[in-house]
């Protein structure tokens, strides 16, 4: 209070000495000068401790002072604008400071754990973030806490006991705005492309990372929050890509197989390494390799969009045969899609397939309770209404096991209610990072020839734990399509390599072949997992994909593009023509079989940094299809109908990784249901208004709903709405519906979220959280 009471008691003085122009000025230039300096300071100090290697940095500094300008401005603006503000020039650096450390902080993190330097559209994943962050020890929760609360307690005393005689408060207004139209003005020079390339990187590529390390965290950084990162092709022509696409031409005799697909979160291969030893217990990629080499499979690798993270890039990657790095965009792919978007999930549904989508993480999670309606898919299992994370959870996510129950839960109740081909695509969570101890304590799966701490030890050993248990899922879905006699396609890969707490240490400990800063090879090996496909007996005499993968434009060591699996897949099942951008994107794998944003290789295994000449007019010209169907594509709704599946029935959760037998998912009458909510009274009349009000809302609407992207979420898992076509009838304390008739209810790009039956209490724990 007494800082307060001195600038109380002496405004007469205050007020006397800063109307003297003179002195006005010169307080207002040393303090200029007082921010200028410290911000170059601040510069300075991140250019030396951020990069990987400064070399190429401080080489670019002492080269171009342009450099050094466009990495010291945005500090100097926040700097002034602080001081402009509180009026204080200490406090003002010192706060700018915190700023551009916790910036730096969190760039040196996720260069340590994801191999991607902070960007713009981070901010856009806030509340992804949080959710994951919630996850974490509730210690270092509560230390992060105090942390904050302790800072904000500083600041507030150091900011008082700054004493500063201020400039009048309308000076400092019209410098804060002067400041803030010099770097408005500025934005040309973040913006320029040609002026950014010009400062040179000495490495092998040139990608995003080797940007930030030669040209600084601070000006690439506003470079990418101000570029315009959605580039219109050179060779784009809208009237010719319009008059390309087509409507699938497949035979209508043409017998179609059921297709599974699966991408196993942080699924990948790190556990074949000759240090590590699983001879005592099993390889925890047993089955999966089986079914590579199988009669019935084949399989190989993918080249990601990301590394430890990115998920729904992968996914969209895949699902769209868009390629995330080739787009170029700052967002999470799903981020933009904002209309119905062609994809296989569409494409699939105008053949006559039914498509469905499972998830047990939260269906705001990137967005994909939007996107997935967008891409064709008719209905969709969320966490909030399909999981129980409290009775199907492990280490804090919903287990495979419960996962795979979903999966066959669901295709079964189609094939008992229709005839259709069904496209099942699900996204599992179980074996998401962070990995310390992340199962609790559990058996040593492998011995090791290197000398591992027990914190790398746990790592390692956990991360195999959820292989294994993947694995084993994926073994018992094999199993059982082997004795079905419908055609059933299994697809299974990874979404990216695990985030380990160690960053990327363990490729030096352990001599894996990777390496963000080697050749070609051991770059791009960090962004391949395996997949495999895989055909039951029935799905073999429609198409033998092992000898079609063989004829196929797969390369011979098995390694492409993410984008080009699903072109991949819709030729060896023989649905060539499905699609006119997919038989494209097929033909340019035999010729590009790897295509990123700063690596390409040829078929004959040449690599390069920029896009090879032999291959350039077929690229630009997938560049630009696909800048069309990302932008000005208009896809007509008239095949976006809603099936809505009926209530399935939930199965006890179970942990363990073993074969449940079918009649252990049925609930049997006699069985007491625990769970079963007890009617009352109030629930009748509960009941009896909704009637009401249903019967009301009929009178005065029409079948037909025209909202094309949104989601029917139930309101209550307990309320079974009653129509005049349905009767409720009680046997056993168990409430059966019973169809007399059906409507046929035309709805234009819906999604349905299917509830999973009736239960008691669906309330999600705190904890819970997605990739």
């Amino acid at each position: 209070m007494e800082e307060n009471e001195e600038v109380i008691q002496e405004p007469m003085q205050e007020t006397t000495n800063t109307n003297k122009p003179t002195l006005v000025l010169g307080h207002l230039l040393v303090s200029i000068l007082f921010v200028v300096i410290a911000s170059y300071a601040i510069s300075g100090i991140l250019m030396n401790f951020i990069p990987t290697d400064a070399t190429t940095l401080i080489s670019n500094y002492k080269s171009f002072a342009m450099v050094g300008f466009l990495n010291t401005l945005p500090i100097i603006t926040t700097m002034f604008v602080l001081y402009c503000i509180g009026g204080k020039r200490v406090f003002a650096c010192l706060l700018t400071a915190l700023l551009f450390a916790v910036a730096a902080a969190i760039h040196v993190v996720k260069m340590t754990l994801r191999n991607e330097p902070l960007l713009p559209t981070d901010t856009s994943l806030v509340n992804e973030a949080i959710t994951i962050v919630k996850t974490y020890p509730k210690y270092l929760l509560v230390l992060i806490g105090v942390g904050l609360v302790v800072l904000l307690v500083l600041l507030v005393f150091i900011y008082r006991g700054c004493k500063e005689k201020r400039l009048p408060i309308w000076l400092r207004g019209i410098c804060c705005l002067l400041m803030i139209l010099v770097f408005s003005c500025s934005k040309s020079l973040y913006k320029d492309e040609d002026l950014y390339d010009s400062f040179p990187i000495n490495t092998i590529t040139s990608g995003i990372n080797q940007q930030y390390d030669a040209r600084g965290l601070v000006y690439s950084f506003f470079h990418q929050l101000f570029v315009e990162n959605t580039l219109i092709p050179e060779t784009y022509d809208l009237p010719t890509f319009s008059s390309l696409d087509a409507l699938p031409q497949i035979d209508s005799e043409q017998e179609l197989p059921h297709i599974i697909m699966i991408m196993g979160e942080a699924f990948s291969d790190l556990t074949d390494n000759p240090h590590l030893d699983y001879s005592n217990t099993r390889d925890p990629l047993q089955e999966f390799k089986a079914m590579q080499t199988s009669d019935n499979g084949f399989g190989g690798k993918i080249v990601v969009p990301g590394y430890g993270g990115g998920t729904a890039n992968t996914e969209f990657d895949v699902l769209t045969g868009f390629s995330t790095s080739l787009l170029n965009r700052p967002l999470a792919s799903y981020e933009y899609i904002e209309t119905p978007t062609d994809a296989l999930p569409r494409r699939l549904q105008a053949i006559g397939y039914d498509t469905l989508a499972i998830h047990p993480g939260y269906e705001w999670f990137y967005d994909r309770n939007l996107a997935y309606p967008r891409l064709g898919f008719e209905a969709a299992y969320f966490l909030e209404d399909s999981f129980d994370l409290a009775t199907q959870g492990i280490g804090g996510y919903v287990n495979e096991t419960a996962t795979m129950d979903k999966i066959i839960e669901t295709f079964e109740e189609h094939l008992a209610t229709t005839d259709a081909p069904l496209f099942s695509f699900t996204v599992t969570i179980q074996n998401h990072g962070p990995y310390e101890s992340r199962f609790g304590p559990i058996d040593e799966l492998f011995t090791s020839d290197v000398n591992l701490t027990s914190f790398e030890y746990d790592l390692l050993n956990q991360y195999s734990k959820g292989i294994t248990d993947a694995d084993l899922q994926l073994a018992r879905l094999r199993d059982y399509v082997a004795e079905l006699e419908e055609p059933v396609v299994i697809v299974y890969y990874g979404d990216h390599l695990p985030c380990f707490t160690n960053g990327k240490e363990f490729f030096d400990i352990l001599d894996y072949p990777i390496d963000p800063n080697g050749n070609y090879t051991e770059q791009l090996a960090m962004y391949e997992v395996p997949f495999v496909v895989w055909s039951n007996d029935a799905a073999m005499e429609l198409a033998n994909i092992k000898e079609n993968a063989e004829n196929s434009n797969l390369p011979e060591d098995g390694i492409i593009s993410a984008h080009y699996l699903t072109p991949l897949l819709t030729e060896v099942l023989q649905l060539d023509g499905l699609s006119p951008y997919f038989d494209y994107a097929y033909d340019l794998l035999g010729s590009l079989p790897i295509a990123t944003k700063n690596i390409y290789m040829e078929a004959d295994g040449t690599y390069s940094s920029r896009m090879p000449e032999a291959a350039l007019e077929e690229l630009n010209f997938f560049l630009s299809w696909q800048h069309y169907k990302t932008t000005d594509e208009v896809i007509d709704a008239v095949d976006d109908l809603d099936i809505i599946p009926e209530p399935i029935p939930i199965a006890e959760p179970v942990v363990e990784e073993v074969y449940i037998p079918e009649e252990a998912i049925v609930l049997e009458p006699e069985e007491p249901i625990e769970e079963m909510p007890i009617t009352t009274d109030e629930d009748i009349i509960i009941e009896e208004t909704h009637l009401e009000e249903n019967i009301l809302e009929e009178n005065t609407t029409s079948d037909t709903v025209d909202s094309e992207d949104e989601i029917d979420m139930p309101v209550d898992s307990n309320y079974i709405e009653e129509s005049p076509e349905e009767e409720l009838m009680y046997e056993e304390e168990i409430l059966y519906i019973e169809e007399i008739t059906t409507d046929t209810t035309e709805v234009s790009s819906e999604l349905t979220i299917a509830p999973d039956g009736i239960t008691e209490n669906n309330d999600i724990p705190d904890e819970i959280h997605i990739e």
